[in-house]
Parts: C-alpha cells; sequence; structure tokens
C-alpha cells in the first residue's frame, strides 16, 4: 500500500518492507519444528512459514532499484 502514495520514498518502502520480512525468516528460522535437522530447508510444518521468505527478494529489488536510480 504504501509503494502507491507518491510522497512515500520507495527507498523508505523498501527498508520497511525488509525489516517485516526479516523479522518473518527470524521467526521461522528460530521457530523449533519449521527446519528439517541441520539444515534451512522447512519441515513439513514450517512451510507455511518459508513461503514468507520472498518478501526478502522483493525488498531487496526494490532498494536496489532505488538506489540505482539514485532516489536515496
Amino acid at each position: 500500500m504504501a509503494l502507491v502514495v507518491p510522497f512515500i520514498p520507495t527507498t523508505l518502502v523498501s527498508l520497511a518492507l525488509g525489516a517485516f520480512s526479516g523479522g518473518l525468516v527470524g521467526l521461522y528460522v528460530k521457530t523449533p519444528g519449521a527446519t528439517r535437522d541441520g539444515s534451512v530447508r522447512p519441515s513439513p510444518q514450517g512451510i507455511g512459514l518459508a513461503k514468507d521468505t520472498w518478501l526478502v527478494g522483493i525488498a531487496a529489488g526494490l532498494f536496489v532499484d532505488s538506489v540505482s536510480r539514485g532516489k536515496l
């Protein structure tokens, strides 16, 4: 929603999304039983949390795009 508001910079939106998605990834990694033993691959119980990791990629893409266009 913040991306459609023209006065909020994309860099700020990407950092906020990165913080949110980083929290989700941290929750996934720290939750017992969400990953297989000795791996970051999800267990059947952790698939729902593992699917949220794509947000990290979106945040990184938005940030790199805004920095490369000089919109810091």
